[in-house]
């Protein structure tokens, strides 16, 4: 019994000697290369979907941070100076290549999946605090750690690659995923236009409105602030801007500036018109009352035979004319 006993510690010594205990140690497996000799799954084509997603994201990110570099030099908080916008884009940069460098580091002590959820956590809280930034050095700062951020991405993302596809895939996934990039950098370049356009909201209102008060109401409901940069008014009535001269147009043309008078009912011309001869024409440049008129009630121009204003007002229920304006004959 006593030389079973010894053979079993024996045998166990012998197979606890056999795996080293020390830091250095080799560990032999096959799960590689099982994963390497997969076909290629559901699973796969949801890695690939959640990887090109941010991938995608990131790229729209960029482009649009790169488009208000306009914006912010002619904000009148931040005024930033083209120094400030390239020391701004160069902490950017700063912070992506440090990113991937520190949390490539860190990717093999924390593992794969925690470190991509904590560097996409940092991009997204980054990237929001950038829209609150009050100074150069707090928007400066903001976009280092969105570089971090995308730099810990970058390193999470082509390790998922290499260990979870499968290697016949691995290469035309790699491309995939990381041309993701372009685009979101195309939708963001496409945005740009739209979103950095002064002329994007065109408000069309009556007397009383304040479009100040709008804008400032927009930055409430979007939560993020706003207000009026310029403010351009395009039309009044059917009066458009396009059809506008400038002081320096009628300067030049001498004497022949009336050629630019508009007539004088034009703002008027959506009002009904009544038409009236000499004698009442006269008599109401005069302020005699004019007889009632047979049609309904509401605002009216009153014309002469010649087409001419001769004056613009109400008419109530029982046809009386109650002027607002006259001009003499």
């Amino acid at each position: 019994m006593a030389g079973v006993s010894d053979a079993t510690i024996l045998s166990t010594v012998a197979a606890t000697a056999s795996v080293p205990w020390a830091d250095d140690r080799v560990i032999e497996t096959s799960i590689p290369s099982r994963l390497d000799g997969l076909p290629w799954s559901g699973f796969h084509t949801r890695v690939v979907l959640a990887l090109g997603i941010t991938w995608i994201l990131d790229g729209l990110e960029v482009t649009l941070a790169g488009a208000l570099s306009g914006a912010l030099k002619e904000s009148p908080v931040l005024q930033f100076t083209n120094f400030d916008v390239g020391f701004s884009n160069s902490a950017y940069l700063a912070g992506a290549v440090l990113g991937a460098l520190g949390f490539g580091w860190l990717t093999d002590r924390i593992g794969r999946r925690k470190l991509f959820f904590i560097t996409l956590a940092l991009y997204l809280t980054a990237t929001a605090a950038t829209a609150l930034s009050w100074s150069v050095a707090s928007y400066a700062l903001f976009r280092f750690l969105t570089g971090a951020g995308i730099g810990g991405e970058y390193t999470a993302i082509n390790s998922t690659i290499q260990e979870l596809v499968p290697a016949r895939y691995r290469g035309w996934t790699d491309l995939v995923i990381n041309g993701s990039f372009w685009i979101g950098a195309a939708m963001g370049a496409v945005s740009a236009i739209v979103l950095l356009d002064p002329a994007l909201i065109h408000v069309q209102c009556g007397r009383g409105a304040y479009v100040r008060s709008l804008a400032h109401d927009l930055g409430a409901r979007l939560g993020c602030g706003a207000y009026l940069a310029a403010l351009t008014r395009t039309a009044v009535g059917p009066l458009q801007l396009a059809d506008a001269v400038t002081l320096e147009t009628l300067q030049q043309a001498g004497t022949n500036w009336e050629r630019w008078l508009l007539a004088l009912d034009l703002p008027l011309r959506d009002w009904a018109a009544i038409t009236v001869d000499a004698g009442q024409a006269r008599a109401l440049s005069h302020g005699q009352p004019m007889a009632p008129q047979p049609v309904a009630a509401g605002r009216y121009r009153v014309i002469d035979e010649n087409g001419r204003l001769l004056a613009w007002g109400v008419i109530d229920a029982a046809g009386r004319f109650t002027p607002a304006g006259v001009f003499p004959p």
